[in-house]
């Protein structure tokens, strides 16, 4: 090749040989694959984007890169990451309101047995029986499940890109002094960004986006033609691209196996690489400038040439070799892991302030991207994490394993569940799952312990279908909602003679005798039929002497009316700010002091257990208020608390007859 003169390496540096860049009919190639004109992405706009770089979807679907079709969030997050970059300008997160498929975030990504699609009047019924018969044939659900899906009416279940930014990104956050998830990304879009902050749970492909950032950024300096005079660098420093990982294990297995496939069976990546350079855990790419000086070199009869003015590197958070490098791109992988307390390698902190010096000889061109499932609220990390809330420059995503992939559904996930609530906690769940920092604004309102001592008090009951008439027993009801559950429990007070009270009074311990749960079918999209509840609170009064029926002010003015008409004591509560503090302190006092017994065994006790566990509370900027953690529901303790706050501020022990403390015993 010919060696460029001095008055023409300028223009080189900012105009690469188009040889080396995009041909027109890589460009027309293209354009047909995305259908629509993409020569003004590719670099026919010179001001915008002067080297002709692709877009990152471009860059990840393509066939003439890396050919891997991405799903709805990893599109998404790189989407929101680049579109304010040249190159990426052109790109729009998809909210259109019109049902199109073509506008839809799941087309073309791999349909599942959840992919909105298979109940979507607009996709095509052919397609649409082809998946169901794929997912026949792979057992993902049962003979019953795929004629229910192949019959069932189909309704518009359509999903644009900002429908799943408002539906799967919660309107809160784990940072001490509050803020939305949702919204800080929103006012984000398109925005620039030099620090990518991903709060994933296990299992969400956290890997695979570091390894599409990877060789995206690579592919941008090799495509600059002459990325060290850019730079002002030496052409014989080399310009590193870093991945970190806490082990040289997780390095190589999780991150650096991925780039080497993609490299493999890449049109474009199998020309770049350096002849041999492919190792473990590193790759050298050359670029235009590096081929052009190497035949020089070689024309002059001088030996070696440059091995490779790019360098893809991955290394590990305990060693200091790789902190001075020239580094462009730093990706922190599994962050949260490398807290170190005892001094015995280089602490979260130290890696990062050390990697940060590192890339600020590239202005404004560096990345930091960190990625891990999240821990306790000690680290780098979590700081990192607070400060995407403040800084416009740190852009957050943070989603849970079965929202970030859609290869796996929550219900795969329940193993993971009951192993943690068979250790006593949910913790170990709610970091790695549900992607949720622990020990920050949001907290379990009731410590696991004191809830699986409540149900062991219980271990000798059932859940109890007849009441002791010798007993007046409470009930607390909570409506449904079109998406959500109907539920009701009831509870009744007993005094133990062995306990006494600061007042010296027998201590009152409030048992949970029953609990009742209706759920919407998922499959259409029904709701609960309200009038199935109210004939069977009606039941219930028959087997149980109640002295109250409560109900959440949502949605059962019918319902308290019917049973009114009846002669049955319901009412309305006012669910005030002030009753939902009330009601569960009371709730939270009964399980710290030891005075609450739940049934361990019969229908709904296990459904019980989970969403006491999983009940938190929520901090603010100014307050806080309760509620399920995401994906789970609240209506089991809204209700428990509910009667239980009535059995001991309004109820009345029933004394017509003697009291027999041993009743309750279920051997």
């Amino acid at each position: 090749m010919r060696k460029p003169t001095p008055n023409t390496k300028t223009q080189q540096t900012i105009k690469p040989d188009r040889e080396t860049s995009f041909s027109s009919e890589l460009v027309k190639m293209i354009s047909e694959a995305r259908g629509s004109d993409v020569s003004k992405e590719l670099g026919n706009d010179k001001s915008s984007n002067p080297f002709g770089w692709v877009d990152i979807i471009t860059f990840c679907e393509s066939p003439l890169y890396l050919g891997h079709t991405l799903h709805p969030w990893q599109k998404i997050i790189l989407k929101v990451f680049y579109m304010g970059t040249r190159g990426n300008r052109h790109l729009k997160i998809l909210d259109d309101p019109e049902q199109k498929c073509m506008n839809c975030a799941w087309t073309g990504n791999g349909l599942r047995d959840e992919s909105p699609c298979l109940r979507c009047p607009l996709y095509p019924k052919e397609m649409r029986e082809k998946d169901l018969k794929r997912i026949e044939e792979s057992f993902l659900l049962e003979q019953e499940d795929i004629e229910a899906l192949r019959n069932c009416e189909m309704k518009s279940k359509f999903q644009n890109e900002m429908d799943l930014i408002n539906t799967d990104l919660i309107d809160e956050s784990d940072a001490r002094a509050g803020g939305s998830v949702r919204q800080q990304v929103i006012s984000k879009i398109g925005k620039v960004f030099n620090h990518l902050i991903l709060v994933l749970g296990r299992r969400s492909g956290k890997s695979l986006l570091t390894s599409f950032i990877c060789l995206y950024e690579s592919y941008k300096l090799i495509e600059m033609g002459d990325p060290h005079s850019y730079f002002n660098m030496s052409p014989g420093d080399p310009i590193v691209v870093l991945n970190v990982a806490a082990s040289e294990d997780q390095a190589k297995d999780s991150v650096f196996d991925k780039v080497k496939g993609m490299i493999l069976n890449s049109p474009y990546f199998k020309t770049k690489f350096v002849p041999g350079s492919l190792q473990k855990r590193s790759v050298r790419f050359y670029t235009h400038a590096d081929i052009e000086r190497n035949a020089d070199l070689e024309s002059q009869g001088v030996g070696a040439g440059v091995e490779g003015g790019i360098y893809l590197l991955s290394g590990t958070s305990n060693s200091d070799s790789q902190v001075g490098k020239g580094v462009i791109v730093v990706v922190i992988d599994e962050m949260a892991s490398m807290v170190s307390k005892d001094g015995s390698k280089m602490s979260d902190k130290e890696l990062y302030e050390k990697l940060r010096h590192s890339v600020w000889n590239f202005r404004q061109d560096f990345k930091i991207i960190c990625i891990s499932n999240p821990l306790t609220t000690d680290g780098q990390f979590y700081e990192l994490y607070e400060e995407s809330f403040f800084n416009d420059q740190y852009l957050m995503f943070q989603l849970p394993t079965y929202k970030a992939n859609p290869g796996i559904r929550k219900e795969d996930l329940d193993k993971d569940k009951q192993a943690s609530l068979r250790k006593g906690g949910i913790t170990d769940y709610i970091m790695h799952i549900e992607a949720r920092f622990q020990g920050g604004a949001s907290n379990p309102l009731i410590p696991a312990s004191h809830i699986d001592e409540a149900f062991e008090r219980g271990d000798r009951m059932r859940r109890m279908e007849r009441g002791n008439p010798t007993q007046m027993y409470h009930m607390h009801v909570d409506p449904a909602y079109s998406s959500d559950n109907y539920a009701l429990a009831i509870v009744h007070v007993e005094e133990d003679p062995y306990r006494r009270s600061d007042y010296g009074e027998n201590e009152r311990i409030v048992y949970v005798d029953h609990v009742q749960i209706w759920a919407p079918d998922k499959a259409t999209g029904t709701p609960v039929d309200i009038s199935t509840c109210d004939t069977y609170i009606a039941d219930c009064s028959r087997r149980f002497r109640l002295a109250s029926i409560t109900y959440d002010q949502w949605n059962s003015s019918g319902s308290v009316q019917f049973l009114q008409k009846m002669g049955l004591p319901a009412s309305q509560t006012p669910f005030t700010s002030k009753y939902i503090q009330d009601i569960y302190s009371t709730l939270l006092d009964l399980f710290l002091q030891g005075r609450i017994v739940i049934y361990k065994h019969g229908d709904f006790a296990i459904e019980t257990m989970e969403q006491l566990k999983f009940l938190q509370q929520r901090f603010n900027r100014r307050t806080f208020s309760i509620a399920a953690a995401e994906g789970h529901h609240d209506d089991i303790p809204s209700c428990i608390a509910g009667a239980s706050f009535m059995a001991l501020t309004k109820g009345q022990t029933y004394k017509g007859l003697p009291k027999i403390q041993t009743a309750r015993i279920r051997w």
